[in-house]
């Protein structure tokens, strides 16, 4: 009966095809293989990364481009804001220590300066004040005219105020010299 049933269950018997040299190429070539596929799949990850890497950046650089873009049409100087722009150039520009010396000179305390607003395309500054009584407003309009930086002072307007006994308000437009 022995010839009937020839079982091995060595170890040996697995490991026979080791021996077969053509089944031993087969393995090695399909381990080189398996290698090389390996190898190239990451060498296309790496791509792809570096790929990705480059569109962020290029996004990035778009996006600081539009960001520019907008801000310069944003900035755009159209001919009204140029105008406003230089008005308030030559405003700064005003000889601005001379008009406040020579209102300060002409000061007095029956009379309250209000407002100041020079015109510096006529070279014109407009004051209003008001005075306790109408004397008051002639003297502070004399003391301006005899200012040097503020020449041609004119009384403008005025008018006396309701509920205030004698106090006037008024208006006075004086010329500035260039310093």
């Amino acid at each position: 009966m022995s010839g009937w049933l020839a079982i091995d269950f060595a170890l040996r018997r697995w490991t026979a095809w080791l021996r077969d040299p053509v089944a031993l190429l087969l393995v090695i070539a399909t381990l080189v293989t398996a290698a090389l596929w390996a190898m190239a799949a990451s060498n296309q990850r790496a791509e792809l990364a570096d790929a990705e890497r480059q569109l962020r950046a290029e996004e990035r650089a778009r996006e600081r481009t539009n960001e520019t873009t907008r801000s310069l049409r944003a900035a755009r100087l159209t001919p009204a804001r140029a105008r406003a722009v230089n008005d308030a150039i030559r405003r700064l520009n005003l000889p601005w220590e001379a008009i406040l010396g020579a209102l300060n000179d002409a000061a007095t305390p029956q009379v309250a300066l209000l407002s100041l607003d020079p015109d510096p395309t006529s070279g014109v500054v407009r004051l209003t004040a008001e005075a306790r009584t109408v004397d008051a407003m002639l003297t502070f309009h004399r003391r301006v005219q005899g200012q040097p930086a503020l020449a041609g002072a004119a009384l403008a307007k005025h008018e006396l105020l309701r509920g205030e006994a004698g106090q006037v308000r008024f208006v006075l437009e004086a010329r500035w010299s260039a310093p």
